[in-house]
């Protein structure tokens, strides 16, 4: 997982990455990172409760003798160290996560209402074009037209 910081400019999106690299994207493409970012979150969130299980099952929780038990106690140790770091890893992904979504919504504010409704139900509601089409009472091809001319808009006042 790359974290970044994003600048949002008149002249375009750039992101800095942890290691200072700077780079100019298109609109399509910063927006398209927020499923990345869906993705990550739930592939953390799977690991965690994995890991919780593995911790709370009786065979992690089992106390033995000796170096048994002191292998439980140490395994355990290891468990509660990645729950931890997943659990920070998860906070952070969330973070970027809202940070993402308020700049979506600072980009496409310029929009004309319909391009805009449908950017906000794609990008910030995150549901399918086909669903998208059945709340604006549209055709999937008429969404997807105002999908690319809000992308144009956009790449035009951003100069990408």
């Amino acid at each position: 997982m790359m974290q970044y910081l994003c600048y949002i400019s008149n002249i375009n999106i750039r992101i800095i990455d942890m290691r200072g690299t700077i780079m100019s994207i298109s609109t399509k493409e910063y927006f398209l990172q927020i499923f990345e970012l869906d993705k990550d979150i739930e592939k953390i969130t799977e690991q965690l409760e994995f890991l919780r299980y593995k911790l709370s099952s009786p065979s992690s929780s089992s106390i033995g003798l000796g170096v048994q038990q002191s292998r439980n106690i140490h395994a355990s140790q290891d468990l509660l160290v990645k729950i931890i770091i997943l659990e920070e890893e998860l906070s952070s992904a969330k973070e970027r996560l809202m940070e993402t979504e308020i700049n979506i919504r600072k980009i496409i504010h310029p929009l004309p209402p319909m391009q805009r409704i449908t950017m906000t139900w794609r990008y910030i509601v995150r549901i399918t074009w086909k669903e998208i089409a059945k709340k604006m009472d549209k055709s999937e091809m008429q969404i997807m037209r105002y999908h690319k001319a809000a992308l144009t808009t956009l790449d035009e006042i951003h100069k990408f």
